[in-house]
């Protein structure tokens, strides 16, 4: 493609051969699939008059699917469990009660009763390519909580409660339990854990969390004690200084997992040596724990939570307006698709190169037409998000930003002029 082109045109160009990466971006929820068996499924998505296409795609699908290669553990990592170890204070061994408010165990039916009280809140939210799910394993006793953790855009997988219907009162109790064991490898010290805790009925961005860790086991289930007096009001990864400490004397509205490569240190400081890619942390059960054994828990019930719809409803009118504008311009599948074209365009994959393999790769579910009209519709939702972003930024955001400056220069020069004039004598 020549700069001699018109602008429109390159613009139309550039928005259709993109769409070859929606092929490409991953489900909004992980398959039921292990990473041999997506790595195969994946290598054996071929076109012999594509070679040098389907390489590089290929490469890419694999660095999405596979796990990275074992490194040798840093000094970043020795630093971050020692920040850790000081910001999660050890729970002495001895009698505890554990009341578990979301047993998996007892979705071992398949019907997913607990499961179901929970969704995703990844990355994919500020932009990033992210995705988990969390789904019960029929017949296994434990909930799997699995996705493909990336950098580019975010960093973060999570998992979280629908809001309670009633405020749980864990008064009583003194800390949060997890009995969890980390299937996909053997390197959970290269991940930071975090549980979350909202105190208020609000849906905003603050919330109490607390990092914890476990050890690598294998096969090994491994109980995880979170004390409530170590979490942390935070926006985002960012600890609020000055916050007060966690008060459940109001109850609590939602409960979390966050798996980043975020830490508290510093103002949201990424973890040097995080480990992203494929995980998958199987869980038993979320709960909380009492030290003392003693009359602990009585009549504890799980919380009921409010069904999708029902969460829907209570959010803020401006808030739903913000959703719909949102979701139509960014939408996640946009954000897969710009930076999974980017990734390719680095591998040496031209645009039209792609978007011939997208288009072979459709046909072979719905034959060609239907794969150029998917194209084609892809390619006009591009072109309107763009140009409205374009709109967005030079006709709204650029005056504001330049007229405020403006104004404020003059501010300073009117108040510079003022203080440099004489005092008159009498």
């Amino acid at each position: 493609m020549t700069m001699g082109k018109p602008p429109l045109f390159r613009l139309l160009s550039y928005a259709t051969l993109v769409t070859h990466v929606d092929a490409f971006a991953g489900p909004r929820h992980l398959p039921v699939f292990s990473p041999r068996t997506i790595s195969r499924k994946i290598s054996a998505t071929t076109l012999p008059s594509t070679t040098s296409t389907i390489s590089a795609a290929s490469s890419y699908l694999d660095s999405l699917s596979n796990p990275v290669t074992t490194t040798s553990t840093t000094s970043a990592t020795s630093a971050y469990l020692d920040s850790l170890s000081s910001l999660v204070p050890a729970v002495e061994n001895g009698s505890k009660t554990v009341v578990p408010l979301f047993d998996f165990t007892r979705d071992a039916a398949g019907d997913g009763g607990a499961v179901r009280s929970f969704e995703r809140i990844d990355d994919a939210i500020m932009g990033g390519i992210s995705t988990s799910s969390v789904r019960a394993v029929p017949g296994k006793g434990y909930a799997s909580w699995a996705g493909i953790c990336r950098t580019d855009g975010g960093g973060f997988c999570g998992m979280r409660t629908l809001p309670f219907s009633v405020p749980l009162d864990l008064a009583e109790f003194d800390g949060m339990h997890l009995r969890c064991r980390l299937s996909s490898d053997d390197e959970p010290h290269r991940r930071v854990w975090k549980m979350s805790i909202r105190d208020d009925v609000s849906r905003g961005e603050f919330v109490y969390q607390s990092m914890f860790r476990f050890d690598a086991g294998g096969e090994t289930w491994r109980d995880v004690y979170i004390p409530f007096e170590s979490f942390r009001k935070v926006r985002g990864p960012r600890p609020v200084e000055g916050a007060p400490a966690l008060d459940l004397s109001a109850g609590i509205y939602q409960v979390g997992m966050t798996m980043s490569q975020f830490a508290f240190a510093g103002e949201g400081a990424a973890f040097e040596n995080f480990r992203d890619g494929y995980f998958e942390l199987q869980i038993c059960s979320i709960g909380a724990y009492k030290k003392d054994a003693v009359g602990a828990a009585n009549g504890m019930k799980t919380p009921v939570t409010l069904s999708k719809e029902e969460a829907a409803k209570q959010r803020p009118a401006a808030l739903k307006a913000a959703r719909v504008v949102l979701k139509l311009f960014f939408s996640e599948k946009w954000n897969r698709r710009k930076s999974a074209m980017r990734i390719l365009r680095e591998r040496g994959v031209s645009r039209p190169r792609a978007f011939l393999l997208s288009t072979k790769l459709r046909a072979r579910g719905s034959g060609w037409p239907a794969a150029l009209v998917r194209n084609i519709a892809v390619a006009s939702g591009d072109v309107a998000r763009f140009i409205f972003l374009k709109c967005l930024r030079f006709g709204v955001f650029l005056p504001v930003i330049y007229t405020s400056r403006l104004v404020k220069f003059f501010k300073t020069k009117v108040s510079s002029v003022g203080s440099d004039k004489p005092l008159e004598s009498n």
